[in-house]
């Protein structure tokens, strides 16, 4: 399985410009209130945009994301976790 950005916008062709938290959620595999708790603490926080109550993830930015953290072990991941 690819991990690159390309093959997660392939997996998902319908993945809209902006994703509402629980649609990121869906695609993370994570729950909605672990994304709140990242927001909130800053740790491993996709970057995201306010308008009122609503948060709101790009597509862009997540799939920047993405790419930006693809590790090849998970001595790597624990390195970039350490520095998010």
């Amino acid at each position: 399985m690819s991990t690159s950005a390309s093959a997660i916008l392939a997996s998902y062709p319908e993945l809209p410009v902006w994703l509402t938290p629980p649609q990121l959620a869906q695609l993370l595999n994570v729950t909605t209130r672990t994304l709140e708790r990242h927001r909130s603490e800053g740790r491993n926080a996709i970057p995201f945009v306010k308008h009122g109550r609503r948060i709101y993830y790009p597509r862009d930015v997540v799939l920047d994301y993405f790419n930006r953290h693809i590790v090849t072990s998970t001595a790597e991941a624990k390195r970039i976790a350490r520095v998010a």
